[in-house]
């Protein structure tokens, strides 16, 4: 009686294990997520960035272009 006990316990601890592995397995799927959203977005916004800029020196006249580089 006692050792059928000591099994229901040793399978709720094994269960709760597995929840907590569960949990702490998609809190790290969202930390992934969260660093490599903004890593694509740092990268496709400087990509923006310069596009923008060689279109506005484009714009600018030369002398102008001279005094800043």
């Amino acid at each position: 009686m006692v050792e059928t006990g000591q099994r229901a316990q040793l399978g709720n601890f094994n269960r709760t294990n597995q929840n907590i592995l569960d949990i702490e397995r998609c809190e790290r799927e969202k930390d992934g997520f969260v660093t490599v959203f903004p890593f694509h977005s740092f990268l496709f916004g400087n990509i923006y960035i310069r596009i923008c800029f060689l279109i506005q020196i484009e714009k600018t006249p030369q002398r102008v272009f001279k005094t800043f580089f």
